[in-house]
């Protein structure tokens, strides 16, 4: 669960959720969050993303947050792992950097074909289940196998007795009742890549992935070093099951912003190509790598 814990100046913090968000704050699964002024307008805005939902952007209103949703975030819906804000292309406005799951990966997702999470008490046993559902053509079929969900929901075997009578399934219809799937709120995702959101001079934004070679791994880190105009980021994760698979193809990458595109630049390659980089941080010139059960690696010093 997250909260607002809000500093009382003398070293204490007081958690005021509910007093600021109002009693009905859903967070969700929330990886990452930061505070920026985004409008430009001299009071910042706080902005949080995680698993099942997309750049949320949340205004001071007396003594409120109240979320706001601006133009061009509506299809942002991810497994957003990291935020970063910084002014990429220099006209002045923050724009959002994202770290999200990548390309890598038997999921798939656009907004015309989500990923679709039912978190429910199927069985009635309860604990809730989540269920992921993804479109195959245009069917929108379970992600697990039938052996895995009826591990999770033993009644799945009786109404669906054989391997291909389970292949025959072309929505959560044909898995749950009617009335069972009206009690469901499903989640969803749209947008796997990461990628750039820059704002526009009218307050919305326009997506731009990261090209290709970014989309390899989950982006869990992002450093953008204002002096050399240099994006930095880090990534791998081993933490899925075995049907999603191990996500290690592109610990760190290097990029440039020129003329409206990323360019790959060489860095430094001491990293180990399968460490799971779990965040990046500078002192003074010196760029650090956090990874995960591992060592903090030196970097090289970024050039210009």
């Amino acid at each position: 669960k997250s909260y607002l814990l809000i500093n009382n100046g003398n070293g204490q913090f007081r958690e005021q959720t509910k007093e600021w968000f109002g009693e009905d704050i859903d967070f969700g699964m929330v990886n990452t969050a930061k505070w920026s002024d985004l409008d430009q307008d001299g009071t910042e805005e706080l902005l949080l993303s995680g698993e099942w939902q997309g750049v949320r952007v949340f205004k001071k209103s007396g003594s409120k947050l109240e979320e706001i949703s601006p133009k061009g975030l509506e299809n942002s819906a991810g497994w957003i792992n990291e935020l970063q804000l910084a002014d990429i292309n220099g006209d002045g406005l923050p724009d959002i950097l994202t770290g999200n799951l990548g390309l890598n990966s038997k999921l798939k997702a656009s907004p015309e074909k989500p990923v679709y999470l039912y978190h429910h008490d199927f069985d009635e046993n309860g604990q809730a289940d989540p269920l992921i559902f993804h479109f195959m053509g245009e069917k929108l079929v379970p992600f697990a196998t039938r052996d895995d969900l009826i591990k999770q929901i033993p009644g799945i075997k009786r109404k669906h007795p054989s391997y291909q009578e389970y292949a025959q399934i072309k929505s959560p219809e044909d898995l749950f009742s009617k009335s069972t799937l009206d009690q469901v709120t499903p989640k969803k995702v749209v947008e796997f890549r990461s990628g750039v959101y820059f704002q526009n001079q009218d307050g919305s934004f326009t997506f731009q992935p990261f090209p290709w070679e970014a989309q390899l791994s989950p982006i869990l880190a992002i450093h953008w070093d204002q002096d050399t105009k240099t994006l930095i980021l880090g990534g791998n994760f081993s933490g899925y099951r075995v049907d999603l698979g191990k996500a290690a193809a592109s610990a760190l990458s290097a990029w440039k912003w020129n003329e409206n595109q990323w360019k790959r630049v060489q860095f430094d390659e001491s990293l180990p190509l399968h460490a799971e980089v779990r965040a990046l941080f500078q002192i003074k010139k010196r760029l650090f790598a956090l990874t995960h059960d591992g060592p903090i690696y030196p970097l090289e010093q970024i050039q210009e």
